[in-house]
């Protein structure tokens, strides 16, 4: 015997029609989050790109400063950059 609902609806579709809003409320949060994460995936790109190409910017000002410019490393070592004047 099944339950019937006051308006006529067995209890099973009732519990059937909330369980579809729930999965469709979480499917919508859901999409949100991936919409957020791709939006901050886009900004860490684009300061990576700026960061990249400022880098460059730098190391083209080096190699073309007319005297030796160097840098030294964690190893110890050092990069030169820059020409010596003749």
């Amino acid at each position: 015997m099944s339950v019937q609902c006051p308006l006529g609806f067995s209890i099973q579709k009732v519990r059937n029609v909330v369980n579809i809003a729930i999965v469709n409320n979480e499917v919508t949060q859901l999409r949100e989050k991936v919409k957020t994460l791709e939006q901050e995936v886009l900004f860490f790109k684009r300061q990576q790109i700026d960061i990249n190409q400022a880098k460059e910017l730098y190391l083209k000002i080096f190699e073309e400063f007319p005297a030796l410019i160097w840098r030294s490393r964690l190893d110890k070592l050092c990069d030169y950059f820059g020409t010596l004047p003749i």
